[in-house]
């Protein structure tokens, strides 16, 4: 996408990311990618869970229960992102990129 990370924090609940971009395109492709790429991860540890019990009629019960809260997770991400970006009052979080975007 061409848009270097400029700067990183650390915090205990997120992680922010503030990179140089010239353009709505990368903004959009950016904020997106974050979901697309969970959705990918989630549908791959699927895939894998479902080979192995096929194929090798055994998979780890923990494992199973991360892949089911990886997925929660990644279907709320939106909401997670919301709560978290209302109550630490960060109007410059992904939730806001956009409106900021064109304000």
């Amino acid at each position: 996408m061409n848009a270097p990370v400029i700067n990183v924090e650390l915090q205990w609940y997120k992680i922010r990311l503030d990179y140089s971009y010239w353009y709505i395109g990368q903004e959009v492709a950016v904020v997106a990618f974050g979901t697309l790429s969970n959705t990918f991860m989630f549908l791959i540890l699927v895939g894998i869970c479902h080979v192995s019990q096929k194929y090798i009629f055994c998979f780890p019960v923990s494992f199973c229960k991360f892949i089911a809260w990886y997925g929660l997770a990644t279907v709320f991400d939106f909401f997670l992102i919301s709560v978290i970006d209302f109550a630490s009052q960060d109007w410059k979080g992904d939730l806001f990129k956009l409106y900021l975007y064109y304000s």
